[in-house]
């Protein structure tokens, strides 16, 4: 991966996009809302509690066990712009694995809300509650904002720790730097218009494709109460209230949706609005995109992706042409990304 050419970290991007946008609505959650000048400001207090009360570091791991909010995302920003490293814990991993993987990284802190606090209270680490920190709400001086523009970050600097499943053994923490982000969403299909569905849990790499993705895009983000992603009728609503133009499932929840569309002719016309289905984490079938075809706007766009987390969410991109889902089972990969170089190895026996 081709990463020479980035200048920006992922904070930074997302600053850019709040001062070119500040009346803009960053985020949605049902009837909750925060504009982008709204959001910057919460993220700049949060990350003035991390550094000057919890001592919070560049370089330093700070995890977050948070199920899906504005918190989440509020705690992701703040924790990279202080310089920190965003390492997401699972709300539904049982205790032991929790502490396993918080030891691992050796954490500074563990970030919740008041949803999450009671659940990990147990473990033996400093824990922040974000809800305490955005209720006591204030703006920071000018001097205070100052100090943050001052953290040593890098676009070299490690942003995040993504946790691989562990299905082999002990779960691997792989670390992608800012740089590795920003030079991946050169290569994005997510424009500054987009709105764009939170459906990923935070247990997979790309809810970072999602929250900073439309962040330092400058898009809106439409996050789903704890547990949404599975009702889709609150979900197909939410796309259709909001008017939702990009949707990143994995194919599994993709088909799942197209056999409830099919079943449920009051909610057929809900998801017209999405422009981009990007798909990826799992096998595409064209059955899978065939089901859903007559739901989906004539010009909606499907594309296939394929990659590991060590390589920053994906490598490969396959835009699915309507007229190959009569002959292929299967949808390739497609091709790398710009600025990605793909090795095809053979197994010697």
């Amino acid at each position: 991966m081709i990463t020479s050419n980035v200048t920006t970290c992922i904070h930074q991007a997302f600053i850019e996009q709040a001062i070119l946008h500040p009346n803009k609505v960053a985020i949605t959650l049902d009837d909750q809302s925060l504009t982008y000048n709204q959001l910057l400001n919460q993220v700049r207090q949060l990350t003035f509690v991390l550094i000057n009360d919890k001592g919070v570091h560049p370089g330093d791991i700070v995890c977050q066990y948070i199920d899906r909010s504005i918190e989440m995302i509020v705690g992701i920003m703040s924790i990279m712009m202080s310089g920190a490293v965003y390492a997401p814990l699972n709300s539904s991993d049982p205790l032991d694995r929790l502490e396993l993987l918080v030891h691992q990284v050796d954490t500074k802190l563990i970030l919740v809300n008041q949803m999450s606090l009671s659940r990990i209270s147990s473990l033996n680490v400093p824990i922040l509650d974000i809800s305490e920190v955005i209720e006591s709400y204030h703006i920071l001086t000018d001097a205070q904002i100052e100090e943050l523009s001052k953290v040593d970050v890098t676009p070299d600097s490690i942003s995040h720790i993504v946790f691989t499943s562990g299905s082999t053994g002990t779960p691997k923490a792989v670390q992608i730097r800012h740089r590795n982000f920003m030079a991946y969403m050169e290569t994005h299909v997510m424009q500054t218009n987009d709105i764009v569905l939170q459906l990923t849990s935070s247990s997979f790499d790309s809810h970072l494709d999602e929250i900073n993705g439309a962040l330092v895009r400058g898009a809106q983000l439409v996050a789903l109460k704890n547990g949404g992603h599975f009702d889709f009728d609150y979900v197909t609503k939410t796309i259709y209230d909001k008017k939702v133009t990009y949707i990143g499932p994995v194919p599994s929840w993709l088909n799942a949706l197209g056999k409830f569309l099919n079943e449920n002719y009051h909610a057929q016309q809900r998801v017209k609005s999405v422009r981009c289905w990007y798909l990826g984490g799992e096998t595409l079938l064209s059955s899978t995109i065939i089901q859903l075809l007559p739901f989906v706007d004539e010009q909606s766009r499907f594309f296939n992706l394929y990659g590991p987390a060590e390589i920053t969410v994906v490598a490969t991109c396959h835009e699915v042409r309507r007229e190959e889902l009569s002959t292929t089972v299967s949808l390739p990969i497609g091709y790398p990304l710009i600025g990605y170089c793909i090795y095809l190895l053979v197994e010697l026996s």
